[in-house]
């Protein structure tokens, strides 16, 4: 437990529902011949955190409340349903119980543990706060790096998708050859499918690195025309949020021996949820045109970083924009950080259902619910931001994330192969 029970205001609640009992029941031709009682359900609730008396009018007046928490659930539910088997002299039945309960039982069938699904809670913790520091007081555009590729913009403008248009022209003459008796069955040459990469490439990086940027751009132009200078909110809150989800599924034959088959199943889950914030508040804030448009003094290092050649390739790996933008908002005097807090949620959830069985000269029916198991987790700590908090996670995936990353990497791979060997 994080929380101190020493702590003013400290309490703790804890409630347990059930031991709840049914009895599962299997006959043969109207007799029983197994009888067993089991738990169908069973939930443990504790709860860990600190009473602020009259918290809501103090909210209201500005008081700054940012107490720990702990909060656990655990549930174990066996549910209903039924199973016949109908065969020419025997009749197999059930009433109550958990039938998935009783054949997993008698199966030796167990919950399905992947540990592979789990995520490093302490890790997600450690980029959640990164995000939320490298948030605070940011601008919400960033048009130094915009005015920093004039260059290359009106180079795009001169001649807008110049490379789609060789390329077009370069399948046209491809298709008219390839329409020739001589040309029919001859194949592409090295040079050509160079050719072609290269046009392809080149095409894909004029609509990735200069057409995209252009229109989100003009469309920031555009809004930060139209807004509206407001008085700015004295306190702030920036966040930084993360997700996972992952989960494994398998199916069981039980096969025992004599053509009999039983059928499970089996489902492993876990979520978690990480979010990081920090109130603060800028000492005479400004939010002028030159805040909004990210042309401060102190949005200068980011903006000289990101106009270096591939650095946003870099960020992928290790997002070192990020880290100078955090940098940036500790070193600020005028950034004041009043509270920090992290919260994370991890849910796991394992379950097994018997759904199926397979006996020799016996009709069968199953129809059971599964037997799972839930564990609830959610803790509120406070944190107090520092450097130590700026440590950005390495993404070596990062380069390959997505179909579009993976055609960036390719692209500018083969256009800085082909721009050296022409050197030589």
């Amino acid at each position: 437990m994080s929380i101190n029970p020493k702590t003013p205001g400290y309490r703790e609640r804890v409630e347990v529902a059930g031991p709840d009992y049914d009895t599962f029941v299997r006959t043969k031709n109207g007799n029983v011949v197994t009888s067993q009682n089991h738990l169908i359900y069973t939930s443990r609730e504790s709860m860990f955190d600190v009473n602020t008396p009259n918290y809501r009018a103090r909210i209201r007046r500005g008081d700054i409340i940012n107490n720990p928490c702990e909060y656990d659930l655990e549930v174990s539910e066996a549910g209903g349903g039924y199973y016949s088997a109908v065969g020419p002299v025997n009749t197999y039945a059930s009433s109550g119980g958990s039938p998935s309960y009783w054949a997993m039982q008698n199966a030796s069938v167990g919950y399905l543990t992947d540990p592979s699904i789990v995520a490093d809670e302490p890790a997600h913790r450690g980029e959640s706060k990164f995000l939320a520091l490298s948030h605070v007081d940011e601008t919400p555009y960033a048009f130094g790096e915009d005015v920093g590729e004039i260059r290359e913009t009106l180079k795009f403008l001169r001649s807008p998708f110049s490379s789609l248009l060789k390329l077009g022209k370069s399948f046209d003459r491809e298709l008219a050859h390839r329409l020739t008796k001589k040309r029919r069955r001859k194949g592409l040459s090295p040079r050509k499918i160079s050719r072609y990469a290269q046009e392809f490439s080149d095409t894909w990086t004029e609509y990735r690195f200069a057409a995209s940027p252009l229109v989100r751009s003009t469309m920031d132009v555009l809004e930060a025309a139209t807004w509206y200078q407001g008085s700015p909110p004295v306190r702030k809150t920036a966040r930084g949020h993360l997700e996972h989800t992952d989960g494994v599924t398998d199916m069981v034959d039980k096969d025992w021996g004599n053509g009999q088959h039983d059928y499970f199943l089996r489902e492993d889950s876990y979520t978690l949820d990480t979010s990081s914030g920090i109130l603060y508040q800028v000492s005479n804030p400004v939010e002028d045109l030159q805040w909004r448009l990210g042309l401060r003094v102190k949005d200068v290092p980011a903006t000289v970083w990101q106009l270096l050649p591939y650095s946003f390739m870099i960020d992928r790996i290790v997002n070192v924009s990020q880290l100078i933008q955090g940098l940036s908002a500790l070193a600020d005097p005028r950034v004041k950080i009043l509270a920090g807090w992290c919260r994370q949620k991890a849910t796991h959830r394992q379950s097994c259902q018997w759904i199926d069985a397979y006996y020799p000269t016996y009709t069968t029916t199953v129809s059971a619910e599964p037997v799972s198991y839930q564990h609830s987790a959610y803790t509120r700590e406070v944190w107090i931001p520092s450097l130590s908090d700026l440590v950005p996670p390495v993404k070596p995936l990062g380069l390959v994330k997505d179909v579009s990353s993976t055609l960036d990497l390719v692209a500018l791979t083969y256009q800085f192969f082909t721009r050296q060997l022409a050197k030589k």
